[in-house]
């Protein structure tokens, strides 16, 4: 949400700036970023540990902290400019994002008693996107363009390097070992955001997007645990992104002098 407020008030401030006629013209272009997000996903995991016992003493609880997560971008594709108040900008193609590696870790709760909180686990999480999207400047406030933009495809997303340990004075147990899972889902994606116009080939971007990933799960475990996974549900964030935009064949529009 910190990112949502960043763009709607930086929207808000430029609103008292002359607009200026965008000259027409279409092209090519290509766009990289990078920017840092908020992940969201189930704040507890629920594993059938085998015991029997009638629930909830059936289940053991994983708690989840989040940790910060950095993607970055790559896109390309084509712009149309018209010389018109609204929508002066649209603009459509295709864009890979990756998600680095994120971890997921937290407490493991066994039969669903604070009491018998035994041990600490770490998850690390990464996805790859390739999605079409597409994305509209609104108008154009001097060298400002503020934009609303959205995005479908497929994502990768791999779950891997599941490790747990006893917390002191617990007798280590033997390791469910989840083991590693790269699945395909849907992804969307929807941002908003302002372009700024630095050159008459380059603009820089800063903006908001919502993306949600998909589903995040693990391959069964082992022993005990091999019919059961852990499954944090759909993982998704909340990013602030910046990115640099170079134009082929074309300018961004006319500037004051």
């Amino acid at each position: 949400m910190t990112y949502l407020k960043f763009c709607l008030g930086a929207g808000c401030l430029l609103l008292s700036s002359p607009a200026l006629a965008m000259s027409e013209g279409q092209g090519w272009f290509v766009r990289a970023g990078a920017g840092l997000g908020e992940p969201d996903f189930h704040s507890t995991m629920t594993v059938n540990n085998g015991s029997g016992f009638p629930a909830p003493l059936n289940n053991d609880v994983y708690s989840t902290r989040k940790k910060t997560a950095t993607t970055v971008n790559l896109a390309a594709g084509y712009r149309w400019a018209r010389q018109q108040t609204w929508l002066p900008v649209l603009s459509a193609g295709l864009t890979y994002q990756h998600l680095f590696s994120n971890e997921i870790n937290g407490t493991i709760t066994q039969y669903s008693l604070p009491q018998f909180a035994n041990y600490r686990y770490t998850w690390a999480v990464e996805s790859e996107v390739l999605a079409i999207f597409a994305r509209a400047n609104l108008r154009q406030y001097q060298r400002f363009l503020p934009y609303l933009d959205g995005s479908i495809g497929s994502a990768w997303n791999t779950a891997s390097h599941y490790r747990e340990t006893a917390f002191s004075g617990v007798t280590p147990r033997i390791s469910p070992m989840f083991r590693h899972h790269t699945a395909t889902d849907f992804t969307y994606s929807l941002g908003a955001g302002i372009d700024v116009v630095l050159t008459d080939k380059i603009m820089l971007s800063f903006g908001y997007e919502f993306r949600d990933w998909g589903t995040l799960t693990s391959k069964s475990g082992e022993l005990t645990w091999s019919q059961e996974q852990l499954n944090a549900g759909h993982y998704r964030t909340h990013s602030g992104l910046i990115t640099v935009t170079y134009l082929f064949g074309q300018s961004t529009a006319p500037l004051s002098k």
